[in-house]
């Protein structure tokens, strides 16, 4: 569900509306469902119906790959607790800066058992990926901008 406001857009003005709480609660759910927390030991992780949401560690990025849409996808492994769980970030949140090793806060993930009996996970038009631990300078990052200088002739 959409809704664009540009300005071209009619707006009108009414008198004060009494919005029951309930109706209130549908819109707000309705624009930003819920997404429970889990830990990724629950025995029914990939059996629960809407949104999960997981904090842990990743533990291996595999690089971003396209859809025959030019939709970015980027796949990743990530550890909970002794379980390591595979998640696919679509559009947006595949375009991260990620690293192995991260602690991250990816939630609306939406649990699936694919067709080998394997679970996996993929994010939503909701999903957000959020650092724990945002360190200000990586070692891994270190080693990649290292800058040499060669002298020429």
């Amino acid at each position: 569900m959409y809704l664009f406001v540009g300005p071209g857009t009619l707006k009108f003005k009414t008198v004060p509306l009494d919005i029951s709480e309930e109706a209130q609660n549908a819109a707000k759910e309705a624009l930003c469902p819920s997404s429970a927390s889990v830990t990724g030991e629950e025995e029914d992780i990939f059996s629960r119906g809407g949104y999960l949401s997981l904090q842990e560690q990743i533990r291996e990025l595999r690089g971003v790959r396209m859809t025959r849409t030019h939709v970015p996808i980027q796949d990743l492994h990530l550890t909970c607790g002794e379980k390591v769980f595979e998640v696919s970030l679509w559009r947006d949140e595949a375009l991260r800066d990620l690293y192995a090793g991260d602690e991250v806060v990816i939630t609306h993930l939406r649990p699936c058992i694919l067709n080998d009996g394997q679970g996996k996970f993929h994010s939503s038009t909701y999903t957000s990926v959020k650092m724990t631990t945002d360190l200000f300078i990586r070692p891994d990052k270190e080693k990649r901008f290292n800058l040499i200088i060669v002298p020429v002739g």
